[in-house]
């Protein structure tokens, strides 16, 4: 989250972000049996700024979630009346998502049913931008969907090449200030210098 909240800060040059983090909503051993869609959707804010490390930026990402799940029961569709003048044309509070979900890699069971995963392309999208990852025991896979109208193909995958750069840089250094952290590769840096001559 502090990572996508970077790059989205440094693409954008905005000091105050937020980024909408689904949570399951099975917290409590009550619901552990019931079947249902108990997903709700936590706004986080951040405030990067010029100077600021990545690991300042971790650091308040890291205690803006912990607060907000402490409110984690507290329906989005609550906030958005309290918060939020209806736009149809975007999602309210927030047109970023961030998703992470832990996946099974073999079929599982559920009582008598054999539960099993299946890919299922994505044709609509509700948010603007947003970034997925689902964690296997051995692996992480990620995408981002977008919507068409907005973004070019083309631009979504530079922004994918520039996270992966920016998140790689910010673990092997996280006390590097957020404006210096690549989003390109010395290739690519060297090919914008010679286009600015």
């Amino acid at each position: 989250l502090a990572a996508w909240t970077a790059m989205l800060h440094r693409f954008t040059g905005q000091e105050d972000l937020i980024v909408g983090v689904p949570v399951q909503g099975r917290h409590e051993p009550r619901f552990d049996d019931v079947v249902g869609f108990f997903v709700n959707t936590m706004a986080i804010r951040a405030h990067p700024v010029p100077g600021m490390t990545f690991r300042a930026l971790m650091r308040q990402v890291s205690e803006r979630t912990i607060a907000a799940l402490d409110h984690q029961d507290t329906p989005f569709e609550w906030l958005v009346r309290r918060l939020a003048r209806r736009d149809p044309s975007r999602t309210p509070i927030f047109q970023t998502l961030l998703t992470h979900q832990y996946a099974a890699d073999r079929p599982g069971q559920w009582g008598n049913v054999r539960v099993r995963s299946i890919k299922h392309p994505i044709r609509v999208t509700t948010f603007d931008i947003s970034m997925w990852m689902r964690e296997y025991h051995d692996r992480l896979d990620s995408g981002i969907d977008m919507r068409t109208d907005l973004y070019e193909p083309a631009s979504v995958e530079s922004l994918a090449s520039a996270f992966l750069r920016l998140i790689v840089a910010a673990v092997h250094a996280p006390d590097t200030p957020l404006e210096a952290l690549p989003l390109i590769d010395a290739a690519e840096a060297e090919r914008e210098k010679r286009g600015r001559r």
